[in-house]
């Protein structure tokens, strides 16, 4: 669902859903996407995600037991997507797969991902090479550790809840 970032990009791909994603509109993704799954899991409430596409803005992503609405942010496609017998769960389960896959990307090219739109390209580059040659080792850990508790956290509501549909 959610591909590898990369210098604060990444693409969602839900059926016939795709976007390109920015870090710089989609506030504290990945922990608010986590964060979210995990209430909504933990109260059997329905929850919705905001994805960002600097092209077209935000898409609504809505997931409940039963199933996921999408409302994408581009007019053209402003078309309300249902997907039924794809629910809080399977998102949930989605998004964690992905995190936890591509974590180290996560962190180093979205989380921490010191870009400033308002700098001259070549000035960028030079702070980009010169954060590269001294990275901050003790935000990078801290990030990570906020990122992994999020997981964590995430990945326990979702197996108590497995457990008790098992019951």
């Amino acid at each position: 669902m959610l591909e590898k970032p990369y210098a604060g990009w990444s693409y969602i791909h839900l059926f016939d859903f795709e976007m390109e994603l920015s870090y710089l509109g989609c506030g504290n993704a990945p922990f608010d996407w986590l964060s979210a799954c995990k209430y909504g899991l933990d109260h059997h409430l329905p929850v919705t995600l905001l994805f960002y596409s600097e092209k077209c803005g935000e898409a609504v992503v809505t997931a409940d037991m039963h199933h996921t609405s999408i409302l994408p942010a581009c007019e053209d496609e402003g078309n309300l997507l249902v997907y039924e017998d794809y629910n809080i769960r399977n998102l949930t389960e989605d998004i964690l797969t992905d995190i936890n896959r591509d974590f180290d990307s996560w962190i180093k090219e979205w989380v921490a991902e010191p870009f400033n739109p308002y700098l001259p390209r070549a000035e960028y580059e030079n702070m980009e090479k010169m954060r590269r040659q001294r990275q901050d080792f003790r935000e990078t850990e801290r990030l990570e550790e906020q990122l992994k508790t999020a997981l964590r956290e995430t990945e326990s509501s979702y197996l108590r809840g497995e457990w008790k549909e098992r019951k």
